[in-house]
């Protein structure tokens, strides 16, 4: 799905978000005295599917706590997904290697709208809400968008459920699978129903502050969403920090239209809209604090929960967002990404190069730029050559591989082969073959290193 661009991937695994997420756990962290000293903070990312976004997380936030009192803390991120699969591609992937070795990185199979518990693969052990003494921080990118939620209507001032029925064409079976769901027709179905729709008292509450929206109103309530919020602070430390990023809305008046809501095809994945405004009410109802972000129609919601007891670190988190968030979005960034792609055949070393560093040396935003740059790479005077070096290196030790068509690995050694790297252009090969195997291409690219380079070679990634 990562590959073939059926579920949004690049804009919540990229170096620029990591890092801003690396600044507000940083600062969140500093912010707080840790508990226990013997026991470690942990950084809970679920739904994370390709495993990017932890890469990049970890190299960005490793250089952040270098010289912070953090450095000499024990800290585990835990990469979580519902997907067995996933889970499987993190075991093996030759760039999580490092941090699963050291006990930085842990894996597992974790669903939190139904799960109480985290057993992890790596170190086998099993987390419960005894083990989360300290501070901690929970990541949500693209996660909630994909949860069941609950879909209700104003008709005649009164609140209904909309209950949903699909229709297949008469060639269609009606257990079709997904990749058919865009032949299918949904057809929603209003029924009156009491303001104590759920068991608990808390989401009625917040269900019953849609009561006054527009009438012949459709609205969107995220339980499933809800329900892992609220068991993932049930088995949290009291202290917790919940980042998420996705699509949707946080004000009021844009939960509600006039009509039926959208569902998204993403091959045989579906999304709809998440109800961000309902997910803060709830952190209200428990005393904690939120941030949401000014955001474009189409771009992402970012939003920050704190509980009540991290609550003593709001200020600092208030600052932080607005600096790495509300004043300089990833979001904004991806839109300049968007129109800086279709000039680099215009743009001059100086300028594709000062873009990959504003980047923080995306291998995405470098790898389309590499036709041009390599053009540049037989005419260079001592300062490009060192430069351009220098910004291929800072790429490469970020690119995170993840089956993609085009292989950065081969498109590096090319360009440091243009270089006369031959060692660093060795490396690339080697770490190639770690991940897509041995090809032609391969062998091609390893024939234009001269015979007495080819043994030099020290991959570590």
């Amino acid at each position: 799905a990562w590959t073939q661009g059926h579920v949004p991937h690049y804009i919540t695994n990229n170096p620029m978000i990591a890092n801003a997420y690396a600044q507000l756990v940083l600062n969140f962290l500093i912010a707080l005295p840790i508990q226990d000293l013997a026991k470690p903070i942990y950084i809970l990312e679920i739904g994370a599917g390709s495993g990017r976004f932890a890469f990049h997380f970890l190299k960005l936030f490793n250089n952040l706590i270098k010289n912070t009192p953090l450095a000499k803390q024990q800290i585990i991120y835990l990469l979580t997904d519902l997907a067995e699969s996933n889970v499987a591609f993190w075991k093996n992937h030759p760039c999580l290697q490092p941090y699963l070795q050291s006990g930085q990185l842990d894996l597992a199979m974790f669903d939190p709208s139904n799960d109480l518990e985290i057993n992890l693969v790596f170190s086998g052990n099993r987390l419960a809400k005894k083990d989360f003494v300290n501070p901690e921080v929970i990541i949500a990118n693209y996660f909630f968008d994909s949860l069941p939620c609950d879909v209700f209507s104003i008709r005649n001032g009164i609140l209904c459920e909309e209950l949903i029925s699909l229709y297949t064409g008469q060639n269609q079976h009606a257990n079709a699978d997904l990749e058919s769901l865009s032949s299918v027709e949904i057809r929603f179905d209003p029924h009156f129903i009491s303001t104590n729709y759920y068991s608990r008292t808390d989401y009625n509450q917040i269900l019953r502050s849609y009561q006054h929206i527009p009438n012949n109103s459709y609205f969107t309530f995220p339980i499933d969403a809800l329900q892992s919020v609220s068991n993932l602070l049930q088995i949290s430390s009291e202290q917790t920090l919940f980042v998420s990023a996705d699509k949707g809305n946080f004000q009021l008046d844009l939960q509600y239209t006039s009509t039926e809501p959208e569902i998204s095809l993403h091959g045989r994945a579906i999304s709809m809209m998440v109800n961000y405004h309902a997910l803060a009410e709830y952190i209200k109802l428990i005393d904690g604090k939120t941030l949401q972000s000014k955001h474009r129609k189409e771009g992402l919601v970012f939003s920050v929960f704190l509980t009540k007891s991290a609550n003593p670190a709001f200020k600092q988190i208030q600052n932080t967002y607005n600096q790495v968030i509300e004043a300089a979005s990833p979001d904004d960034f991806f839109v300049l990404k968007r129109m800086m792609q279709q000039n680099y055949d215009l743009m001059t070393l100086e300028q594709l190069l000062a873009f990959a560093r504003l980047s923080l040396y995306d291998p995405q935003i470098f790898r389309d730029m590499l036709p041009r740059l390599i053009s540049f790479s037989q005419n260079l005077i001592d300062d490009q050559h060192e430069n351009l070096y220098q910004v291929a290196q800072r790429v490469w030790d970020l690119f995170f591989p993840i089956g993609e068509t085009i292989n950065l690995y081969h498109l590096l050694a090319k360009l440091f082969i243009s270089l006369s790297r031959y060692k660093e252009a060795c490396d690339c090969l080697q770490a190639s073959q770690c991940f897509f195997g041995t090809s032609l291409e391969h062998e091609e690219i390893l024939g234009l290193i001269p015979d007495h380079s080819k043994g030099i070679i020290s991959f570590k990634k």
